[in-house]
């Protein structure tokens, strides 16, 4: 019962900011403001978020799955449909809140700061996989590991764009548009 009441009320003051700040503009979005909103005390909303910028922030990073990371590192399969399937993708619900974070360069900062920490993780997983039975890495590995992590970055773009265009599942989605780009010949026959 205390978990859902939890949830309730994180998702009461990510409601409130982003309200308030769709309104009236992050800048002028207090944590006062969206206490008062949400129906809830200061003390509980920094119960909750250390800063008013993470109630913008936490929700709407991609993650790694946990499950679908450790299928990934004993997978067998194509690193990158393999690495895809360690992505959790923030949802449709997610659209306005990075309208508000691309409005704000500090948010937008913070952001891109949580995705390039996103990154490296998922660089060193797939380097984790390339040399599982290995002992060291070569220079070849590593550009793999980047590129593969390079690549989901953008899978991640593109499904956000995609979410707020009614794309049931971005990553499923992800997964036909680069089997179509990687595996048909993509040039029109000129005379």
């Amino acid at each position: 019962m205390a978990g859902t009441r939890t949830a309730t009320t994180v998702a009461a003051i990510r409601t409130a900011a982003l309200d308030l700040a769709a309104e009236n503009g992050y800048q002028q979005t207090t944590v006062d403001r969206i206490c008062e909103r949400a129906g809830v005390s200061q003390r509980t909303f920094f119960n909750h978020f250390p800063t008013k910028q993470d109630a913008f922030l936490d929700h709407g990073t991609p993650c790694l799955d946990e499950k679908g990371t450790r299928e990934f590192l004993v997978g067998t399969g194509p690193l990158l449909d393999d690495a895809l399937a360690m992505i959790t993708l923030p949802g449709a619900e997610d659209i306005a809140r990075m309208r508000i974070v691309t409005s704000c360069p500090e948010l937008l900062a913070a952001h891109v700061a949580r995705m390039d920490a996103v990154e490296d993780e998922i660089r060193d997983l797939v380097l984790l996989r390339l040399c599982s039975g290995h002992s060291g890495t070569t220079g070849e590995q590593e550009q793999d590991a980047a590129m593969v992590a390079c690549l989901l970055a953008g899978v991640v773009r593109w499904g956000a764009l995609n979410t707020a265009s009614s794309v049931p599942c971005p990553v499923t989605a992800a997964r036909a548009c680069l089997d179509r780009i990687t595996s048909t010949d993509t040039r029109t026959n000129q005379e």
